[in-house]
């Protein structure tokens, strides 16, 4: 499934603090296959990993999260919350762009793009967890 940053919202809006519970799941979700997508590449980079166990494993990384931002982008956001719908859908989309770009990497033979590719896995993680972080003070 592709996700694109355009979406159709069905049903009603819930509370703010419903939203802002899937939010933090989904969000979790994002950190966790990107944490899972950095340890396979420092361990392929390492030697410690068959490039088959790196692609399957950052394959389901990327399969997990499409499942959830999918999800995530049918709820509808209850007023208040559109900036921080907008920052979380901004990190879920890109979240799952870099995971797409380390799964590629993971299975060229071209080391200095497996490197970039790890270093922008490491700062999506980052950016998302601060966003986490973050989420409970962005809600009215």
């Amino acid at each position: 499934m592709a996700v694109t940053g355009c979406s159709v919202r069905i049903g009603a809006a819930g509370s703010s603090s419903a939203w802002a519970e899937q939010a933090d799941t989904t969000l979790g979700t994002a950190v966790s296959s990107l944490g899972t997508t950095e340890l396979v590449l420092e361990n392929q980079r390492d030697s410690n990993l068959t490039q088959n166990f790196v692609v399957v494993a950052v394959r389901d990384s990327i399969t997990t999260l499409d499942k959830e931002t999918a999800s995530f982008l049918t709820t509808q956001p209850p007023g208040g919350t559109e900036e921080a719908n907008r920052r979380v859908v901004a990190a879920l989309l890109r979240s799952l762009e870099v995971l797409n770009t380390a799964s590629n990497a993971a299975t060229a033979g071209d080391a200095a793009g497996r490197r970039r590719a790890l270093a922008a896995v490491k700062l999506q993680y980052r950016s998302v967890t601060a966003l986490q972080a973050d989420l409970p003070g962005m809600i009215p």
